[in-house]
């Protein structure tokens, strides 16, 4: 399994003139153009990986586009897998399109906004990505990340189909969802961008959400050195987050999880702890609270345990009808 770039966004502050002008030659080209509440959408480029937003609906007039690499660079569906020499094809693609589309604009008088990574684990079964998803959010909140507020009626992101964290004080998300589903962006180009039909597929995201994010990851401040680092950065910037929210180790009912560390940690202070947070974890609904409550300086080493005998504190809950479920890492190191 590799993860890499699944979407990004640019966006150029214009005036309303300009805005204007690029519009009315969009309509006199008979352009797939939709209103939408924040102005209008152009979707005549969808297939080729690019959506176009004018935004109205600000002091800030505001061209925006959603790039799928994998469909500019014609890739078919699988994710991009970037090289100098085609990140270096990407850049050329998008300079091309924007001199055409917006006269005189070129890829660096765009900002990179957003950026998407993620990577496709194929579980070989459909009802083992809603397992997967189950499990979790029985992480609830961890240590620089907290859940969003689920939909219970439509119009948003439902509980049962995605696992979704932001990041407390950093511009990062962090998704899990069926492949088969919507990114669970609200965004309509986004959405377009982004449906798939594939459900044994549990795809991952990591996204930085904004352009402050995005220079920090870089070290850089133009938009066609930036897509490049980030093509060549992507697959260890995907993994330092992973590593950071998804604990190691197969996941159990509980009462196994139990019996598996008191037959394979032979000290009792630490097999005591270990034990402990794994009652935590369920009572308090939050990896970081139970880690708090266990109230230890050594939390590191008691996580590391749980990873030398391949067990994640993260239990199945009662109402799952499986026993265990491979570690996510199980796919990953492959």
């Amino acid at each position: 399994m590799s993860s890499s770039i699944l979407s990004f966004e640019l966006s150029c502050v214009v005036d309303k003139d300009k805005l204007d002008r690029i519009l009315e030659k969009v309509s006199e080209n008979n352009y797939q153009l939709y209103e939408a509440d924040f102005g209008f959408v152009d979707e005549s480029y969808i297939s080729k990986g690019i959506g176009v937003e004018y935004h109205y609906d600000s002091r800030k007039k505001k061209i925006k586009m959603i790039v799928n690499p994998s469909a500019l660079l014609k890739n078919g569906d699988s994710l991009w897998k970037p090289t100098d020499k085609n990140a270096t094809k990407l850049c050329d693609k998008l300079d091309q399109f924007m001199g055409m589309y917006c006269d005189d604009c070129s890829l660096n008088d765009f900002r990179m906004t957003s950026v998407s990574l993620a990577a496709d684990i194929e579980v070989g079964n459909p009802a083992r990505v809603s397992d997967y998803i189950k499990v979790l959010h029985n992480m609830g909140k961890i240590k620089g990340f907290s859940p969003i507020k689920y939909s219970k009626r439509g119009g948003g992101i439902n509980k049962d189909s995605a696992f979704v964290l932001v990041g407390n004080s950093v511009d990062i998300e962090f998704m899990a969802y069926s492949k088969d589903a919507m990114s669970g962006d609200d965004d309509t180009t986004s959405k377009k961008l982004r449906m798939k039909h594939y459900n044994d597929v549990l795809r991952v995201e990591v996204r930085l959400t904004s352009h402050d994010a995005i220079c920090k990851c870089t070290d850089e401040t133009k938009t066609s050195k930036q897509l490049k680092g980030l093509s060549a950065i992507s697959e260890d910037m995907f993994m330092a987050v992973f590593e950071r929210i998804v604990p190691r180790g197969n996941y159990y009912k509980k009462n196994h999880a139990q019996k598996l560390i008191k037959d394979g940690i032979p000290d009792r202070r630490l097999r005591e702890k270990m034990l402990r947070l794994l009652e935590l974890i369920p009572a308090k609904k939050s990896l970081l609270l139970a880690q708090k409550a266990l109230n230890i300086r050594d939390i590191h080493d008691i996580m590391k345990k749980f990873s030398d005998i391949n067990v994640s504190p993260i239990t199945l809950s009662k109402r799952q009808n499986i026993n265990n479920l491979d570690s996510l890492y199980s796919f990953i190191d492959d």
